[in-house]
Order: C-alpha cells, then structure tokens, then sequence
C-alpha cells in the first residue's frame, strides 16, 4: 500500500483503479510506473467519474459529446414511449424537462448554485481553498479559471456584478431564484429578438406575443394539431415557403394551384386560393366570421385564437389544404 493510503487508511481495489497524468500535452507514461497493494496500475488518458469523463488536458469536450449522445438516446426512449402511450403534449414537454433537460438556464443557475455554497462552506474545506486560490489569481489576473469567469459573466449577465465583487449574497434560495428569473426574462428576448430579424417569421412574429404553450398543442386530432403547427413555422411547401428556397422575391412566389395571380401566404391560403378544393374547405370548415371581410387582423386572431371550436375547424381546413401545395 502506497504511503498516501497507509496514512488515511484507505482501502482502494488495485484491479479498478487506473492513472491519469494532467497537462497541457499528453504526457509519455512509458517512463513512469504507478504501483498500488504491489501492482502496477495502468496509465489511461481519460476516465470516467461520477458519469463524466475526464481528460488529461482538463478539457471536457469528450465529456461534452457524451452527454449529447446519452441526452438524444434519452430524448428519443421517451418521445417513442410518449406516442405508444399517446400522452399529451404538455406531459411530454414535462417529461422532456424532469429527464432530459438539455437546458443552458438549468446549467448556470447549477453553477451558481453551486458557487453559492461554496461561498458558504468552512475556510477549512478543501474546495473553499481551491477557490480562494482561483479567486485571488483571478483577481490579480495572474490566472483566469474558466470555471471562474463563468461565474462571474453570468451574474454579470443578470446585473449582479456587486455580489461577484463583495463575494457575499443574501441566501443561496435568493441567488438562484434571482438568477434563474433573470436567464429566462434574457433568453425570452433573444428569442424575440431572433424572431423580430428573420424575415421568414414575419406573420409568426404577429400571432406569437408570448413565450409559452399555445392550446392548440393540446388538441386530441394528431394530424390537425400538426397540420396547425406545420402552418404556423413555415414547414410547409406553399409559395411563400418554397420560393424562398428558390432564391424568389417574396413578389414572385406566386400562388400555384389557382390562377389569381397572388403571392401564396399564410393570408391567401386562408382567405384568397381560388382553388376549387380550397375554396370548398374553406366554406365548410373556416367560421365565417374570418372568411367575412378578410384581414390582416382577422388572419391574426384566427392563428392566434384559444378557442377549441376554432382550433378544430382551423386544422380541419389545414389538414385538407396543404397537401395539395406540392
């Protein structure tokens, strides 16, 4: 047994036990020879502790692709489940969050949390002394820990730089209730930000004000509810979709399956196709009260509306309509 386990009375398995030697550069071991309990140990690159792998360069880039792999087997064990067991869409959503949660609000506020703690622990724990040491390099700029930098971009990100300067916060329930609330509120105006510059959500930013789940989602028809959300994020093959594929003004993605001579939006799809078959579904499924002196408005309330009737009649017209864009 080496000194370092004699002295802490540690009892280590020889046959599970592997050497990993840190550094920028991959180290050559064929010089060096690691013996434990009278047995040589073997030299290895990376390992794997507590789930994540770790390299010799401190880089977590293996780590990283493993994690992805292991979250999309996840993912797809739980979406197959979720359509054998015919589940809801906010269920699954739920499901997705509690198992999968690919999330980079839950991984800072983590950080925090875990930085907070930290914060809090005895002087005398060994992690507390690794950081007062990361943090005093960090502060004379003789050494910048990623680890560190993260902390304090994100509570810079979230207007909380004086707590990363006074190293002190209320209570840790606070801090990352705090954090957690400011990540949300900024990655909602990323997203309605990205959404505002693309040009190809110019009628989805309209009828989509608010960063949750529309009901429509919730409808029990699959094809329906499907034929809505295809509509609504442009994953169809109407004109106003196609065209853009093909290089096309937005004034030349004419309307190809009647003669009016109109670009084929979301707008003329419901409201103008001369088309018999759409015009036939349209009478039959649309209420009349959006088919009535059509407009802009009126196309936003339709796409926009809560109303089960709507939803209903809305993905009727959609699931007969949209095929015939081809």
């Amino acid at each position: 047994m080496c000194d370092f386990c004699e002295k802490w009375k540690l009892k280590i398995n020889s046959d599970k036990t592997k050497v990993t030697v840190f550094g920028f550069r991959r180290a050559d071991t064929s010089t060096l020879q690691f013996v434990c309990n009278g047995q040589s140990l073997e030299t290895v690159h990376c390992f794997r502790y507590l789930g994540v792998i770790m390299n010799y360069n401190g880089s977590f880039k293996i780590a990283i692709e493993e994690l992805h792999k292991q979250a999309l087997r996840a993912m797809f064990a739980l979406l197959n489940k979720c359509r054998k067991l015919q589940l809801s869409v906010d269920v699954t959503l739920d499901l997705f969050d509690k198992l999968v949660t690919p999330l980079c609000v839950t991984v800072k506020k983590r950080i925090i949390g875990y930085w907070g703690r930290l914060l809090e622990s005895k002087e005398s724990k060994l992690s507390k002394i690794m950081y007062n040491q990361l943090h005093s390099l960090h502060s004379s700029g003789a050494y910048a820990s990623p680890w560190v930098s993260q902390v304090k971009q994100i509570l810079d990100d979230c207007g909380l730089s004086y707590i990363w300067i006074t190293q002190k916060y209320n209570n840790i329930n606070w801090l990352k209730k705090i954090v957690e609330q400011k990540l949300k509120d900024q990655f909602i105006q990323r997203w309605q930000s990205e959404l505002t510059s693309m040009t190809s959500c110019d009628t989805y930013i309209e009828f989509k004000q608010e960063f949750k789940l529309e009901k429509y989602l919730m409808y029990e028809n699959q094809n329906s509810r499907q034929a809505i959300c295809n509509f609504r994020t442009n994953n169809t093959r109407i004109p106003k979709v196609t065209g853009r594929y093909k290089g096309l003004e937005r004034s030349e993605r004419m309307c190809n399956i009647c003669d009016s001579h109109c670009v084929g939006d979301e707008y003329h799809v419901l409201f103008e196709c001369k088309n018999v078959n759409v015009m036939y579904y349209r009478k039959k499924y649309l209420p009349k009260y959006y088919v009535y002196s059509p407009s802009k408005i009126k196309l936003i309330l339709l796409l926009r509306s809560n109303n089960s009737g709507v939803i209903a009649k809305t993905g009727a017209f959609l699931r007969n309509v949209l095929p015939l864009f081809k």
